[in-house]
């Protein structure tokens, strides 16, 4: 381990090639994850504290783009979060256009 590695380990702020390989919980909880829920924040709408809705004009592909995001996909990520999917909504005139909701599940 070098010396800035470890003066990372120190603060709890992972290596930047690591973030694509943490679980969407642990990813979620770091600083960067935190500036990606920021980014998301102005993208979805909330329906009630189970439930958000996405309209998907070209938000994935600025995820996929993003630094903070890069090596990570969000459909997945929702899922390992507990969320599950559906489209309500298939723009036809646009290719990335859909509305997704997303609901948590029911805990057990």
């Amino acid at each position: 381990m070098k010396a800035i590695e470890f003066i990372e380990s120190l603060q709890g702020k992972p290596k930047a090639d690591n973030l694509s390989e943490m679980t969407a919980n642990e990813y979620f909880e770091t600083t960067d994850g935190k500036k990606i829920i920021g980014f998301l924040l102005e993208k979805v709408k909330v329906i009630d504290e189970r439930t958000f809705e996405l309209v998907n004009f070209y938000v994935r592909y600025e995820l996929e783009r993003h630094p903070l995001y890069r090596g990570r996909d969000f459909f997945s990520d929702m899922e390992a979060l507990g969320f599950t999917r559906e489209c309500i909504n298939r723009h036809p005139d646009e290719m990335m256009d859909h509305t997704y909701v997303f609901k948590a599940k029911q805990s057990s």
